[in-house]
């Protein structure tokens, strides 16, 4: 075989072995990738009705189908909500919900005693992500309570499903503000869901979470890049001929 042939051969080899292999990298990021637009990045914000959530005590299962994004995104606080009037706390309309979705923070709606402008349903915030790759991922990230005073909240269940199978669970207590880190190595499909999730207790008063992700997964060349790099080393060999 000639020299130069040979060469092409091997570095056509060297750069198949280097391109065909996973390289970990960073696939989604809770902050960096929170959005104003529904979708964008992979990433949807919204709710579940307390009575079809089927959660409890680090168990259970959730329909995923019954998720609701949010109608409402307020550019000045940067968060998601279900309707303006929630969005400003009630102003001018009552019952507004608590349920809200930031870049870093979430809230979930149950009841106040005493504050009848606090709508009574109990809803679940849950900021979604949806894969576009195949293969293992790992999930981490923080969750902890937000320090919001003197006024102190009786906490919240807070969940990592997969396809709505449990993956982590974790109770915050109302004076939790050191939390807990996770992470979490995961299988998933395109489209699979992972989701981030949390439901309140008896009561909605100042119960705000930190709760962040970041996604890190294997990153595959696509079969016809691979195919081209294989052909650009037959391409180098024939030239020399």
């Amino acid at each position: 075989m000639d020299r130069m042939i040979l060469m092409g051969v091997l570095a056509a080899g060297s750069v198949f072995a280097a391109s065909a292999s996973a390289d970990i990298v960073k696939v989604a990021d809770s902050i960096q990738e929170f959005s104003s637009v529904q979708g964008q990045d992979g990433w949807s914000y919204g709710w579940y009705a307390d009575d079809q959530v089927g959660l409890s005590g680090g168990s259970g299962s959730l329909d995923t189908s019954n998720f609701q994004e949010f109608e409402h995104y307020d550019g000045q606080i940067g968060w998601w909500t279900h309707d303006a009037a929630s969005a400003a706390s009630g102003e001018e309309q009552t019952p507004f919900f608590l349920t809200v979705i930031t870049s870093q923070y979430m809230h979930a709606n149950s009841p106040i005693a005493g504050e009848p402008s606090v709508a009574t349903e109990a809803r679940w915030a849950s900021r979604r992500w949806t894969s576009d790759i195949d293969g293992q991922v790992q999930v981490l990230g923080r969750l902890a309570k937000v320090d919001q005073g003197p006024l102190i909240g009786d906490g919240i269940d807070a969940y990592i499903t997969i396809d709505g199978e449990v993956a982590f669970h974790y109770a915050v207590a109302g004076d939790d503000l050191a939390g807990t880190t996770y992470d979490l190595t995961l299988d998933v499909n395109e489209g699979s869901v992972i989701e981030f999730v949390i439901g309140g207790n008896e009561s909605g008063l100042n119960d705000a979470v930190v709760f962040t992700s970041e996604i890190m997964g294997d990153v595959v060349p696509a079969p016809g890049a691979v195919a081209l790099i294989g052909m650009g080393g037959a391409l180098m060999g024939r030239r020399r001929r």
